[in-house]
């Protein structure tokens, strides 16, 4: 049986392209240029597709309003989304929308095929649906156009049709917490509670008391009346959406009621004898290297396999570089909305060379910085905060604490030097360069101990006094 295949672009090269590939492998074809052509035919009830590859930008109607009307025909045809220029809303879009796919371009014509001849062996049995609300989108969602962050909004839009647990994961600062937030927000449980949790280490009993609830003994004049029952997060987030921050921070005797969680749909609180059902959605989220976490022992194995069943692992911004430019413009708007300031191209290229260890969310910190410090409209690389910043100065002889108070002191001198005739107060910028001061000490504090312990994780953890899973993502952080 031959298929017909719509091709909807206004591109005629890729029009071209993508005819000649699919005739040449059995598929007949069809060309529309605009989605008032498409949308012409189909009102003529001539013929119907069996596949369609659709662009989503078209001049006139979009090629989302085509695909609402695709999506209705008596016989539905799979429709393959095509974008260069898509974000998180047009992904959503397209999942709510029913696509069999959603295709990023630039792309190669063995992908297109493999698509199409999959889409093929469907046909038929894709069935109409009840038309879906249209999605709520705001300003606060993901930024960048790069592929990278293409097939992340893929992975948030799948991920918010299902009900399944959820493994988010990326380096510090690269935006994990905001993708919780989307795939709440584009699910059908946006109008319940979004619940987020980060255990804590140090203190496992109550943490996982926090999480999962706990039943006491309730006295009254001294006899034992009954169980006193105080419900945890996971209880009275409902039937929202729970966010377990930094799961490797979960106990593993947690971790394991966790997953039983995840099996059963019923969980008990600690010490009590009955259960309760678990109808939250969970997200997990962790910046730890989660082969070495299981390694070490600090990741229960089975729940390690649950995680991976939809996984959304984030990239860092080092690795998607030409985000940097619209992230930054993005969070200028955000930082000062009455303003009329904007980046010089210098202090573009500036932002697009710099290595951020802490990823978008540094950035974000360093556009306010700027926005705060420029004195005029125009922000130029000197108003800048120093991303790995160093001073030349030498440092005098002394005790080892008077040699970092005095290299503290030159630091801070250095940061300060271009802003000490500016009529802000120092509560304004101690925020930023408490933080930017801690990444510095601590890299190089880390960076000698493993020196000194000549690469011993477990003893450098011990003499730094802190976790060895800690110790893991501090060490990915700062790329040591």
């Amino acid at each position: 049986m031959t298929h017909r295949v719509w091709i909807i672009d206004d591109e005629p090269t890729i029009c071209w392209a993508l005819k000649k590939e699919l005739e040449r492998n059995g598929f007949a074809t069809d060309i529309f240029a605009s989605a008032e052509e498409c949308l012409d035919r189909i009102q003529s009830r001539a013929a119907y597709p069996d596949i369609a590859l659709l662009d989503v930008r078209l001049p006139g109607k979009s090629g989302l309003e085509v695909l609402d009307v695709l999506r209705e025909l008596p016989t539905r045809p799979a429709v393959i989304v095509m974008t260069a220029f898509g974000d998180l809303k047009v992904a959503v879009d397209a999942v709510r929308g029913q696509a069999f796919e959603y295709l990023t371009k630039p792309f190669d014509l063995a992908t297109v095929l493999n698509v199409v001849e999959r889409a093929s062996q469907n046909v038929g049995a894709i069935k109409p649906s009840p038309t879906e609300s249209a999605i709520r989108f705001t300003h606060d969602t993901m930024l960048g156009d790069s592929q990278a962050m293409q097939g992340v909004y893929k992975r948030i839009a799948i991920a918010a049709q299902s009900d399944a647990p959820v493994l988010i994961d990326g380096e510090t600062g690269t935006g994990k917490s905001l993708v919780a937030r989307m795939i709440h927000r584009f699910s059908d449980r946006a109008a319940d509670p979004l619940v987020f949790f980060r255990p804590d280490q140090e203190h496992s009993a109550e943490s996982d008391a926090e999480l999962f609830g706990t039943c006491l003994p309730s006295a009254v004049s001294g006899s034992h009346t009954g169980p006193n029952k105080q419900p945890g997060l996971m209880l009275l987030a409902g039937r929202g959406t729970m966010v377990i921050d930094e799961v490797v921070n979960l106990s593993i005797a947690a971790q394991a009621k966790l997953l039983a969680a995840i099996e059963t749909g019923s969980f008990q609180a600690i010490a009590s004898a009955e259960s309760d059902p678990l109808r939250a959605r969970l997200l997990l989220t962790s910046s730890f290297d989660l082969e070495g976490a299981r390694n070490d022992g600090l990741l229960y194995e089975p729940l390690a396999t649950q995680m991976r069943v939809i996984h959304i692992a984030l990239p860092p911004l080092r690795e998607r570089r030409e985000d940097i430019r619209g992230l930054a413009k993005g969070f200028l708007a955000m930082a000062s909305p009455e303003s009329r300031k904007q980046f010089s191209e210098k202090s573009l290229d500036r932002l697009s060379t710099l290595p951020w260890p802490g990823n978008v969310r540094q950035l974000k910190q360093a556009v306010q910085y700027a926005a705060v410090h420029a004195r005029g409209n125009v922000i130029e690389p000197e108003d800048l905060p120093a991303v790995e910043p160093a001073t030349g100065k030498p440092v005098s002889a002394g005790s080892p604490d008077d040699v970092l108070a005095q290299a503290t002191r030159a630091w801070l001198e250095a940061h300060c030097e271009r802003d000490r005739h500016e009529s802000e107060s120092s509560d304004e910028t101690s925020g930023f360069l408490h933080d930017q001061f801690l990444e510095v000490a601590e890299r190089a504090l880390i960076q000698a101990m493993l020196e000194e312990c000549g690469g011993n994780r477990a003893a450098v953890a011990s003499r730094l006094g802190i976790h060895r899973t800690t110790l893991r993502q501090k060490m990915k952080r700062y790329g040591l």
